[in-house]
């Protein structure tokens, strides 16, 4: 029963608090077209969450097909740290300067 009333629900985008949020300023154009985007975006949303779903297929989705998951012996990072520029290493890490007070 919510799924129907949702279905038939246009949902309504509010661009002034989106735009906003987004710290945008934006045009009129601006604004019906980001409008007419979200309402595409927020249509296609629907139509993926309408879309049937069984236990079945999930699984397949979560397969590593790329390589075992297995416990790998790991180098200390000496040879990493080695490739260093001279001063960016210290106690064993890597330094980077200081970017943000």
């Amino acid at each position: 029963m919510i799924k129907e009333k949702m279905k038939n629900e246009k949902i309504k985008v509010d661009i002034d608090a989106l735009s906003d949020l987004a710290m945008l300023s934006l045009s009129e154009g601006e604004r019906e077209g980001l409008l007419f985007d979200m309402e595409r975006i927020v249509a296609f949303a629907r139509r993926v969450s309408e879309a049937p779903v069984t236990s079945g297929d999930v699984g397949a989705v979560c397969e590593n097909v790329f390589r075992e998951d297995c416990e790998s012996a790991r180098d200390d990072g000496g040879d990493l740290l080695s490739t260093a520029p001279e001063g960016a290493v210290r106690e064993g890490f890597f330094t980077v300067p200081k970017v943000v007070e």
